[in-house]
């Protein structure tokens, strides 16, 4: 017997490179190519100084010169050179490069789970229920996704100053409790508004009621979007300094701490290889969870966190 399935013909690598070679396509290819050299010229390099022997480097060292003598000294010393010693008011002790990357594990964790899971609640909430404060909550999104930061930093700062919840953990964490500070609430809308209702009828119908909808139907179906927004937060927190900088004084990150100590002109130049290996160590962590997960990331995001 003949099979008759009609197979899809199969295009070569050379005629999808005929197909998409155009004046565009190779403009974008070449400035992406020059931009990620760049990048990594940049990240060699430190790495290459991060090694280079500390006292080799006082007695030769340039900015361009390869070491003679390989050493990882300075990522030993850098948990006991780079610190932030803290003002008077907050206490006046000094805080080293260890309790700095725990503040910042902490610090990312928290903030990245947080702020996810509030424009996923939020999301939900819009997009699964009918009522009338829908357009509120979407005026505020966007409002609040308008107006400039600093329009609002003045007011939020007074506020927390009012709480005592200025340099405190909750209070940091109460401050990211928003659905207006990225795409998130955006792609969690769409993410929702493409479940079936019949999921949530039918368990409507079986007794459940409106939370157990929501956290044992609706929410595991968009877990793999979830996944990637906390890990996708994690990275961008772990790496911020600007907001510890202003609320979390008192428990610098790693992030707040090597930007001081880097900002410090009174040490000079001795400490650019402490520097460099502290920066090296601080990309360590997001380094380890973008190669595990990035395939899972462009996917998830690419199918809008259905599947996974």
């Amino acid at each position: 017997m003949e099979n008759n399935v009609i197979k899809p013909n199969k295009v070569s690598f050379k005629e999808k490179l005929k197909r998409n070679l155009n004046p565009y396509t190779i403009t974008i290819f070449i400035l992406l190519t020059v931009y990620c050299i760049y990048q990594f010229l940049l990240l060699g390099w430190g790495f290459m100084k991060s090694l280079h022997d500390p006292e080799d480097y006082l007695l030769r060292g340039t900015v361009s010169n390869w070491p003679d003598k390989f050493s990882l000294t300075n990522y030993i010393k850098a948990f006991s050179t780079i610190h932030v010693t803290l003002d008077r008011h907050l206490g006046g002790y000094t805080i080293y490069l260890g309790e700095m990357l725990f503040n910042s594990l902490f610090y990312a964790i928290g903030c990245s789970v947080v702020g996810t899971m509030t424009s996923c609640f939020m999301a939900y909430v819009v997009n699964k229920h009918n009522f009338k404060f829908n357009k509120v909550i979407n005026f505020i999104f966007w409002f609040s996704y308008m107006v400039p930061i600093m329009g609002s930093m003045g007011s939020t700062i007074q506020i927390v100053e009012t709480l005592n919840l200025r340099n405190t953990w909750i209070g940091l964490f109460i401050m990211k409790m928003t659905f207006t500070g990225g795409n998130s609430f955006l792609l969690f809308g769409a993410a929702f508004r493409g479940l079936d209702d019949g999921y949530k009828e039918a368990a409507t119908i079986d007794g459940a009621g409106n939370f157990q909808v929501m956290f044992q139907i609706m929410l595991p179906l968009v877990k793999a979007l979830t996944f990637t927004f906390i890990m996708i937060g994690f990275i961008g927190w772990w790496n911020d300094y600007y907001t510890p900088m202003i609320y979390l004084q008192k428990n610098p990150t790693a992030a707040l701490g090597l930007y001081k100590f880097n900002s410090n002109q009174s040490q000079g130049t001795n400490f650019l290889t402490y520097k460099l290996a502290g920066f090296m160590i601080l990309m360590i962590p997001t380094f380890i969870i973008f190669m595990i997960f990035k395939n899972k990331f462009m996917y998830n995001v690419s199918e809008g966190g259905m599947k996974g």
